[in-house]
C-alpha cells in the first residue's frame, strides 16, 4: 500500500452502512467538505442527528451494489454484512472508484490510516489493513504523548509489539 493524504473536499462520498466504524469514517471526514451520503437501514444517534442538521444525507434503506455509482468519488463498505462489502467493492474497483472495505482489506483499493490532526499538522498511522486496531491504539498514545510531552511513545510501541 502506498500512503497518500486525499483531498476529499467538495468530492461525493458514499458510506455503506451506519454502525460504529461508519461513525468513526464519518468523524475523520465530516469537517473536509465533503458530500457524504449514508445508506443503511439504522443508524447510530450521532449519524441521525447529523442528518437532522443536514450534514450530511441518510437514506433508511438496504444497499445493494446498484448504488454504486460514478458519481462518487469515494466509497466505505462498513455494513455488517461482509459479503455486500466484499461485492460494494468490487464493484467500485471496476468502476475505478476508490473503496475501502473495513470487513475485508484484501478487496479494499485503500485503507484509512489512523489520523490526527494537531496545530494543522496531520500524523497517521497505517498497518497495511493488517492490525487497524493496533494503528489505533498507537495513535491515542502518540497523541498522549504529544500532548503530555513525556516522551515515552518509543516504549508503548516496543510494549506492543512485543505483546
Amino acid at each position: 500500500m502506498y500512503n497518500i493524504a486525499l483531498n476529499i473536499s467538495n468530492k461525493n462520498v458514499l458510506i455503506f452502512g451506519a454502525g460504529r466504524i461508519a461513525e468513526r469514517k464519518i468523524k475523520t471526514i465530516i469537517d473536509e467538505n465533503c458530500k457524504i451520503t449514508v445508506i443503511s437501514v439504522n443508524a447510530t444517534e450521532y449519524i441521525k442527528a447529523l442528518a437532522t442538521r443536514g450534514k450530511i444525507r441518510l437514506m433508511l434503506r438496504n444497499g445493494s451494489i446498484n448504488d454504486v455509482s460514478k458519481k462518487y468519488f469515494i466509497i466505505f463498505a462498513a455494513t455488517s454484512n461482509k459479503e455486500l462489502n466484499n461485492e460494494i467493492c468490487k464493484t467500485a474497483d471496476s468502476m475505478n472508484i476508490l473503496c475501502d472495505n473495513v470487513s475485508n482489506h484484501n478487496t479494499s483499493n485503500f485503507i484509512s490510516s489512523a489520523s490526527m490532526k494537531i496545530s494543522g499538522i496531520s500524523i497517521s498511522i497505517n498497518t497495511g489493513g493488517v492490525n487497524p486496531s493496533l494503528a489505533k491504539i498507537l495513535k491515542g498514545e502518540l497523541y498522549n504523548d504529544i500532548m503530555d510531552g513525556k516522551n515515552e511513545f518509543v516504549k508503548h510501541i516496543k510494549y506492543l509489539l512485543d505483546n
